[in-house]
C-alpha cells in the first residue's frame, strides 16, 4: 500500500448512535472528500445547521440533501436488486451493459431518470430539493451562478459568501413524476445543461 493509499484508508471512518449515520470517506485520485449522513428516521433534521459546519470551506464543492430509499431506486441498474427485493422491473427501460462477452448482461437504463447520480471530475451530477453550492461547483460543472440566481421558480440565498444554497421544493424528491419530476429534470437542466 503507497502512502498515498494508506492516507486514504485512515482518512474514512463510519460512525452510528442515536438514529444518524456519518460516513466519511474521499474519492481516489479525485481529490474529494465527502460526508454521508444518513438518518432513519422521518424527523426532518436541521440541515442548514449541519450545512453550516462545512461549506466555510473555500473547497466546499456542494452538499444535497435526498430520500435515500428514492436515490436508490433511481440508480439502480442490477436486475438482481429488483428481483431480491420482489419489485418489477419489467416496465422499466433496459439495456445493454456493452461489456464483452461472457459479462454482458442486461440492466436498467436510468439516463433518463431526474434522480440519477453521476460522478463527474470533481463533483457529482445530481438534484436535491435542497442544495448548497460552492465556489468551485461552479467551475467544475461550466454553469453560470447567474443563470441560476435569477431563476423565479427557486428559493435562492447566500448562508455564506461563497456558497449558494437552493431550495427546489418544500420536502426530499420521492417521485419522479408529476410536479417533483418536473423540478428535477429542470433543475437537472439548469445546473448542468442536460436533460
Amino acid at each position: 500500500m503507497s502512502d498515498a493509499e494508506c492516507l486514504y484508508a485512515s482518512r474514512a471512518f463510519n460512525l452510528k448512535g442515536h438514529g444518524l449515520e456519518f460516513e466519511f470517506g474521499c474519492v481516489r485520485n479525485s481529490c474529494l472528500d465527502f460526508l454521508h449522513i444518513l438518518s432513519d428516521s422521518e424527523t426532518t433534521l436541521p440541515w442548514d445547521d449541519c450545512a453550516a459546519k462545512f461549506i466555510g470551506s473555500p473547497h466546499f464543492v456542494m452538499a444535497w440533501v435526498a430520500d435515500t430509499e428514492y436515490e436508490f431506486w433511481q440508480n439502480a441498474k442490477d436486475l438482481i436488486l429488483y428481483t431480491s427485493r420482489g419489485k418489477p422491473y419489467e416496465h422499466l427501460p433496459q439495456k445493454s451493459n456493452e461489456l464483452p462477452y461472457p459479462l454482458e448482461r442486461t440492466i436498467i437504463d436510468i439516463s433518463a431518470n431526474p434522480g440519477r447520480t453521476i460522478f463527474r471530475e470533481g463533483y457529482f451530477e445530481v438534484v436535491g430539493s435542497l442544495m448548497w453550492l460552492g465556489e468551485p461547483f461552479w467551475k467544475l460543472a461550466g454553469d453560470e451562478k447567474s443563470k441560476v440566481q435569477t431563476t423565479d421558480w427557486l428559493s435562492i440565498s447566500k448562508p455564506h459568501p461563497t456558497v449558494t444554497r437552493i431550495e427546489a421544493y418544500h420536502k426530499n424528491f420521492t417521485t419522479d413524476v408529476g410536479e417533483e419530476g418536473k423540478l428535477q429534470r429542470n433543475l437537472r437542466s439548469l445546473l448542468f445543461n442536460v436533460s
